[in-house]
């Protein structure tokens, strides 16, 4: 193999790593960064916001890692905000944990659902395919039950975990269905 073969070779591989880190770089930007994005409930998520669910309250975000951590770099500490509507409309602030290393599920949509007198719970989130698949794997490995599915008993309260697909479903006190 001559000189001018290992170098073209060099430089064909070195371009391709170049491109393979911008298309990720890209791809963190538009999939997962902070920002500003619409949607509309898919019907799976939006049957939890029906008028004839049994919860008394409900809230569907799209994209929640990026229009919360948007308004999170506007108001400055998106928890303090948060404590603050919860204690001025009267809501007790769930306290759930972080999606592996985001704060929250790195997800197109979420939906909540709630009783402020029973005390079910009951949420879906419909996490992007790839960060799902990972998820999932990871939770198994590491023993989480957060990401593998199963049952977590955390704050007094017992979730279920399960994944159906896409969706992350954790119900307190009401079935996953």
């Amino acid at each position: 193999m001559t000189t001018r073969s290992r170098f073209r070779r060099r430089l064909v591989a070195g371009g391709l790593a170049g491109l393979a880190i911008a298309a990720a770089a890209v791809y963190f930007r538009l999939a997962l960064a902070p920002r500003e994005r619409a949607g509309i409930a898919s019907p799976e998520l939006a049957a939890l916001l029906a008028a004839d669910a049994p919860f008394e309250r409900s809230l569907w975000l799209a994209s929640p890692h990026q229009n919360l951590g948007e308004l999170d770099e506007r108001v400055g500490d998106l928890d303090l905000y948060l404590s603050e509507l919860s204690r001025l409309g009267g809501v007790a602030m769930p306290r759930l944990p972080g999606f592996g290393p985001f704060k929250l599920p790195p997800a197109r949509e979420i939906a909540l659902a709630w009783n402020t007198t029973g005390g079910g719970f009951l949420g879906a989130a419909r996490i992007e395919s790839g960060i799902g698949w990972a998820a999932r794997v990871a939770g198994r490995l590491a023993g989480n039950t957060w990401l593998a599915g199963g049952r977590v008993d955390s704050g007094g309260r017992t979730y279920e975990i399960r994944w159906q697909g896409p969706l992350w479903i954790v119900a307190s006190g009401v079935a996953p269905e």
